[in-house]
């Protein structure tokens, strides 16, 4: 698992030193409210420490479950985010493994979430589309998978702009969340 970075952003993979910001952002309610509602603090220190095993047993050449990585402003060095790919694995996601069991999709779904301060910036779009990149051409997935709530405005005009497709016939059409992917060109 490397780092790569974009215009004002580096990817790097999160470390012990994270863990203060991590648990900020995950116990914060606005933040967290697309994203399942916040957690303890406790809970999400043990997050924080089940996503950096995670990325270690990823480095190791493991099974990948989760891959994690802390977004960084390039300027200012600070941490603005945290950046998922989610490998998807029975029973999490059936229905979407099930479409590629008799192909070659490898695919992963996306998540990301960024620091109040630093939303509506392009900073969501540009991180994005540098994990997109990242994951077609280093990792070889061959499609990524997003979930959001169907009230999360905000995510469905970043997925439309970024290219990715709506599946009409997806289980999630008459569920509070919305699905949509992109696959590699």
């Amino acid at each position: 698992m490397n780092s790569f970075t974009s215009k004002r952003l580096t990817f790097r993979p999160i470390t012990t030193a994270d863990q203060s910001f991590f648990a900020q952002q995950y116990t914060n309610a606005n933040i967290m409210r697309h994203n399942g509602g916040a957690l303890t603090r406790t809970d999400a220190i043990q997050q924080h420490t089940r996503l950096m095993r995670d990325n270690q047993r990823a480095q190791n050449g493991d099974k990948k479950t989760i891959v994690t990585w802390a977004i960084v402003c390039r300027n200012s060095q600070n941490i603005i985010g945290i950046l998922t790919l989610c490998y998807l694995t029975f029973p999490y996601n059936s229905h979407v493994i099930q479409q590629g069991l008799h192909s070659n999709i490898n695919q992963a779904e996306v998540g990301i979430i960024l620091v109040e301060q630093q939303q509506k910036k392009g900073f969501a779009q540009e991180a994005l589309k540098a994990l997109i990149h990242y994951s077609f051409t280093v990792l070889a997935l061959t499609k990524i998978n997003a979930f959001y709530n169907r009230d999360n405005a905000q995510s469905e005009k970043l997925f439309t702009r970024l290219g990715f497709s709506y599946d009409a016939n997806s289980p999630q059409k008459n569920t509070d969340k919305h699905y949509c992917y992109l696959e590699k060109r």
